[in-house]
């Protein structure tokens, strides 16, 4: 993941009951120190969840909403990676 720059999002509308948050967002440092890794200064890979943005369907029908509304989808998504490589490398 880190030596190839490779990140992994989860991404899910809030209040769909099929789609649930994976563990919350850990720092590259997080990781090292809990599983003895070492990440070089020059990788970009990371991991991240988001899973606070609000469906604009019901609750029963927001799990199919990501086909409906794929703008807002595609908006977290792309909030879910700046977001997350500012959570990973916080210093950098």
């Amino acid at each position: 993941m880190q030596n190839n720059n490779i990140f992994f999002l989860t991404v899910n509308f809030a209040d769909d009951p099929i789609g649930f948050p994976v563990s919350r967002n850990y720092t590259a440092d997080e990781l090292q120190n809990m599983n003895s890794l070492i990440f070089s200064d020059s990788s970009k890979g990371f991991i991240y969840n988001k899973s606070n943005v609000k469906s604009p369907a019901t609750f029963i029908m927001a799990h199919s909403s990501y086909w409906k509304h794929p703008k807002k989808f595609a908006k977290a998504m792309r909030d879910a990676y700046i977001e997350g490589y500012k959570n990973f490398y916080p210093q950098g």
